[in-house]
């Protein structure tokens, strides 16, 4: 190469560098401007746009403005928190937008989408079965409060309770063990415990010094933790009482979980550490140090292991009994704001700054494949017992089947209009799928395996209230809102067993023992055997 090229690709690329030095100030500039303006999303996207050679301290300190209260799901919809549903099957994230979504957890397809139009979600949970949804926030209007929080129906979207606990944003909720109570903290520095079904304060909690950022139940639901802005944990018993104090942090702490014995609280702070402590002593057992402002911490299921997430963009699990690195999950391109396991422990989920939600295998080490289904949004979703198939039901108006292990699809078959997805339900072995007729006391039922038209069942007198297949199957038994209950054959369609009550009252819940010789209905009020 000659003198006069080397110095001509020289000048190329110092020219080169002084144009993407001035992109990325410029960048910088316009980011720097839109997040004092208050528009995070504008900014988010000049700081994209910044070329990543030049990327100095003042990058990285806008994009922790800019993502310091929030995470993003693939598809650029800004997200505050997301929880796990109990079973595992449905994730929920409060968005930016106003709007709670449930996701499927192994497609991400949107389930539902919960809103209202006065009201900003900002911390949610699910209670224990997974039924609720409760959420909290403040009134959209107002930045500055009062505190609301609702309670939803997951399965139909619809609002259960509103109440206003506190004068300022709620900044974290918890169900109680059982479902019957929830706490309830707000930026107010109140912290109080309701009765779910009302929401009623049953407590006002106090004895912590400042606002509290998580709050957590024990597993059996004794005990309530809440780590403040200051770098205290403290316990509560369930009269309201203050157990014990926990200060071992000299910055806030931003989340707290009890192991699934209740034996151990792991806390994790902006002091760059996370501690265990012995509950009932109330020591610290275990402290390790990650370098980077910890952001979120979990146990996992078997209480062996803790996830942890942070601003260096890494998901770490560690020996909770030591405090040894198990595994560095690298994939994330912003904070890891968020963490949770799924309920049988395999697989752990991470929300991030880099605008993902990411499952990973915490036994393999590696990120975990998603299935992808429905055009549109799944409704519903469940495991044969074989764990071999997935059926998903769907908002465009079919029933899938899949093979769980390669996520292929097996079949998809067509619903009705006139069809409900309220009370439907499909057979253990995934064969049969049976759904009411809105608006009329008939439930159709299909077969997933077959190619037979769907079969019209008949016999109830009113609105199909519940529906239930026996573990083989072969069996299908509907309630309705008159007290009435029917057993049909699945294959054939033909009535097995009528039953009308004495006066007329709502079936809430039909169940076959697991030989399906006998059927338990629950009836408001009252409750029954039936021997087949």
């Amino acid at each position: 190469m000659g003198a006069a090229t080397a110095r001509a690709l020289d000048g190329e690329q110092r020219a080169r560098r002084a144009s993407e030095t001035h992109r990325y100030f410029l960048g910088i500039a316009l980011a720097s401007r839109e997040w004092l303006d208050g528009h995070e999303v504008p900014a988010r996207q000049h700081l994209a746009d910044c070329p990543a050679e030049p990327r100095h301290w003042e990058w990285y300190y806008l994009h922790r403005l800019c993502h310091a209260h929030s995470l993003w799901w693939a598809g650029d919809v800004p997200v505050y928190r997301v929880a796990f549903a109990p079973d595992g099957r449905t994730v929920a994230a409060a968005s930016e937008d106003d709007t709670v979504r449930l996701h499927d957890a192994d497609t991400g397809q949107v389930i539902r989408a919960l809103v209202h139009a006065r009201f900003t979600p900002l911390k949610l949970a699910f209670s224990p079965d997974g039924a609720r949804l409760l959420t909290g926030g403040r009134v959209r209007e107002s930045r500055t409060g009062p505190g609301t929080v609702f309670i939803w129906e997951v399965a139909t979207g619809r609002p259960l309770l509103q109440c206003r606990p506190h004068t300022e944003p709620v900044c974290a909720v918890a169900f109680r063990p059982g479902g019957r109570q929830f706490a309830s903290a707000g930026i107010d520095r109140t912290v109080k415990l309701l009765d779910a079904a009302s929401g009623q304060v049953v407590h006002d909690l106090t004895g912590h010094r400042h606002f509290l950022n998580d709050l957590a139940f024990s597993p059996d639901g004794r005990l309530l933790a809440g780590g403040d802005a200051t770098g205290q944990v403290t316990l509560w018993d369930e009269e309201g009482r203050v157990v014990r104090r926990f200060a071992g942090h000299s910055s806030q702490v931003r989340s707290v979980a009890f192991s699934p014995d209740g034996s151990r609280l792991a806390t994790a702070s902006a002091d760059r550490s996370v501690k265990v402590w012995n509950v009932e002593k109330g020591q610290e057992m275990l402290a390790f140090w990650l370098g980077t402002e910890v952001r979120c911490v979990s146990f996992a299921p078997h209480g062996a292991a803790l996830a942890t997430g942070g601003d260096d963009w890494l998901v770490k699990t560690w020996n909770a009994r030591t405090g040894q690195l198990r595994h560095t999950f690298r994939g994330h391109g912003g904070m890891v704001a968020t963490l949770v396991y799924r309920p049988d422990g395999r697989q752990l989920m991470s929300g991030g700054g880099d605008g993902t939600l990411r499952l990973w295998d915490p036994d393999r080490a590696q990120e975990a494949r998603l299935l992808r289904g429905h055009p549109d949004s799944v409704l519903d979703v469940l495991f044969t017992p074989d764990s071999r198939q997935i059926v998903s039901l769907g908002a465009d108006r079919t029933v899938k089947v899949w093979e769980a292990d390669t996520g292929r699809l097996q079949r998809s078959v067509p619903l009705a209009a006139d069809v409900s997805f309220r009370s439907s339900a499909c057979s253990p072995d995934g064969r049969y799928f049976a759904a009411p007729t809105r608006g009329q006391p008939r439930v159709s039922l299909w077969d997933l395996g077959g190619s037979r038209h769907p079969l019209t069942l008949s016999g109830l007198r009113g609105k199909v209230e519940c529906l239930c297949f026996s573990g083989d199957g072969r069996l299908l038994a509907g309630g309705d809102d008159r007290g009435t209950v029917v057993v049909w054959d699945s294959t054939e369609g033909r009535q097995v067993l009528s039953s009308v009550g004495s006066a007329p009252s709502t079936v809430g819940t039909v169940a076959f023992s697991p030989d399906g010789s006998r059927l338990a209905v629950a009836v408001w009020g009252m409750s029954k055997t039936q021997r087949l």
